[in-house]
């Protein structure tokens, strides 16, 4: 319901996915901030190559720069 007040879209992504896939989906439909848990850390690694579209990726079980704490600090 937040993202709705925001303005914001939900835009999910398969993890069954290729990362070609995933990256065609998120360039495709505008994304420009990612939210990930840490298991998939391999994933966005190459997916920040091959979106620079997306500004920012937040990691929502995660310690440190990038963490979701950080974000909403």
């Amino acid at each position: 319901m937040g993202l709705i007040r925001a303005g914001l879209v939900w835009v999910p992504i398969n993890v069954r996915n290729s990362i070609e896939d995933s990256a065609f989906t998120l360039a495709n439909c505008e994304v420009e901030l990612l939210f990930y848990q840490q298991a998939f850390a391999g994933n966005v690694a190459a997916l920040r190559e091959l979106c620079p579209s997306v500004r920012a990726m937040v990691c929502i079980d995660g310690a440190g720069a990038g963490s979701l704490d950080a974000f909403t600090a």
